[in-house]
């Protein structure tokens, strides 16, 4: 994306923003009709045409959307401070709310690289099954080295051993 103050006085159409926020149009279009983006003005034509701003915005939405959050969390992280009735009440609820979804995002860090570390572990394994020359291939996978490896993971039994 280019710097925010090269973006300062540009206008961009619905594909320039697509473009910028590396989506569609068609995606562009959707969070125009959620609310979270929209158009300063329309074009001679009518296309709608949009602030440099909106760029910044629409990625923060792509990547909220992308972390898990649900649309209607995203659209009242947006609204929070204008519904508000003064600036405690606001700095107060932005908080907590942001609290929780970092308290969910550090729980899937977790177990991302939980599995990240487990799913490694298996495709350095796998490389010794891909030498295997057993003429009863795959029945033999559960009695081979590899498999009766005590820190075998178990993604490694489930998606290659055959234990149904």
């Amino acid at each position: 994306m280019p710097p925010t103050h090269a973006l300062a006085e540009a206008t961009l159409t619905s594909g320039d923003l697509a473009r910028a926020c590396k989506t569609t149009v068609r995606t562009v279009r959707f969070y125009e009709e959620a609310g979270l983006v929209e158009p300063s003005q329309r074009s001679e034509g009518g296309h709608r045409l949009y602030e440099a701003v909106q760029v910044l915005r629409l990625q923060l939405v792509l990547d909220l959307r992308e972390s898990g959050l649900a649309l209607q969390d995203i659209k009242d992280l947006f609204s929070l401070k204008k519904e508000a009735h003064n600036s405690i009440e606001a700095s107060e609820r932005m908080v907590h709310l942001l609290q929780v979804r970092l308290d969910e995002m550090q729980a899937k860090i977790s177990v991302l690289r939980r599995l990240r570390e487990e799913l490694s572990t298996m495709v350095a394994m796998l490389g010794d099954c891909g030498a295997c020359t057993a003429a009863q291939f795959p029945s033999v996978c559960t009695t081979c080295d590899v498999m009766e490896r005590p820190d075998l993971p178990r993604a490694m039994l489930l998606l290659w051993g055959n234990s149904q």
